[in-house]
C-alpha cells in the first residue's frame, strides 16, 4: 500500500501533499502527511500547514476475499471546478495465506 503525490502536474496547485509510510508491525502501517496550503481555502486562513501524524492502517481490516491485482486511485481537491491538489493511493491484493490476521 502506498500513498503519494500525483505525478500529474496541476496548472494551479494550491495544496502540496507529502506522505510518508512506516511499518509499525506485521499488520499495521502508519502514515504521516503534511498539507502545505499556498492560498486561502474556505475559512482556513491565508495558507499554512496542516499535519496528520501516525494515522494507522490495519491490514487485517481488509476483506478476506478480494479481487486480486494492483489498483490505483487518484483523489483531488477541487475549488471552483479546478483541481488544486492531488494524491495517489495504490494497493495490491495478492492470493497469499495470511497467518497474521485472525479471521472468524
Amino acid at each position: 500500500m502506498g500513498i503519494e503525490s500525483c505525478v500529474e502536474q496541476l496548472a494551479n496547485e494550491l495544496v502540496t501533499i507529502s506522505v510518508k509510510k512506516h511499518k509499525l508491525n506485521r499488520t499495521h502501517y502508519g502514515f504521516d502527511a503534511v498539507f502545505e496550503l499556498h492560498d486561502v481555502i474556505g475559512d482556513t486562513g491565508d495558507g499554512g500547514t496542516y499535519t496528520i501524524e501516525n494515522f494507522y492502517f490495519d491490514l487485517c481490516e481488509l476483506p478476506e476475499k478480494a479481487m486480486y491485482g494492483t489498483f490505483t486511485a487518484l483523489a483531488y481537491i477541487i475549488r471552483n471546478s479546478e483541481r488544486i491538489a492531488c494524491s495517489s493511493t495504490t494497493v495490491e491484493f495478492r492470493d497469499e495465506e495470511d497467518e497474521y490476521c485472525e479471521r472468524d
